[in-house]
């Protein structure tokens, strides 16, 4: 019989390092700097902001407060 210990344990999410779980997000959005629109977007869940650049390598970022 397995240990269902072992499963429940090994779910955890060690946010204490650098290592950021980013979900991929669909859409339309604009860049702040060029008249371009970029399909997709990152969604930082831990710092709550979503990040995107444009071909033009363009940074763009919207943190909820």
């Amino acid at each position: 019989m397995p240990n269902l210990n072992e499963f429940l344990n090994n779910n955890k999410v060690n946010y204490s390092d650098n290592s950021t779980i980013l979900e991929e997000l669909s859409g339309l959005r604009p860049c702040s700097q060029c008249d371009e629109n970029v399909d997709g977007a990152l969604w930082d869940p831990v710092e709550l902001t979503m990040y995107w650049n444009c071909s033009k390598n363009h940074k763009n970022s919207y943190k909820v407060n």
